[in-house]
């Protein structure tokens, strides 16, 4: 028999996956035992629900614009900005306060540049 078991990473672990492959029931296979070399977690076929971009505010520190939204902490989101709502190019990454948090912000570096600057969040 062949055990393969997914735990968290706490003082306690708690199983949250659980795959037992075995040959007792087939006793007319040519071999009698099972073997696992190493199992490799994918995290892309655990899917779960897009959480989509929320609470999205601007304000100003320094003269700088700064956005601070919340979204799905498990994807990365770029920043783009337009001056023409037409044209966009992106400029730099969000950056998640606290890992897995889902509360990103992003400062603009170059807002002096442009009389007028839109934005906007994609997922990377």
């Amino acid at each position: 028999m062949v055990r393969i078991q997914e735990v968290t990473h706490e003082a306690v672990p708690q199983i949250v996956f659980d795959l037992a492959i075995s040959m007792y029931a087939n006793t007319n296979a040519p071999y009698k035992d099972c073997s696992v070399y190493r199992s490799l977690r994918i995290a892309d076929l655990y899917a779960h629900p897009a959480q989509a971009v929320a609470d999205l505010s601007v304000t100003y520190k320094s003269g700088a614009p700064r956005l601070e939204f919340s979204a799905d902490g498990a994807s990365s989101y770029v920043i783009e900005a337009s001056t023409n709502l037409t044209d966009w190019a992106a400029i730099g990454v969000a950056v998640e306060s606290v890992p897995q948090s889902g509360d990103f912000s992003f400062e603009d570096s170059q807002p002096l540049h442009f009389p007028v600057r839109y934005y906007r969040v994609a997922t990377q």
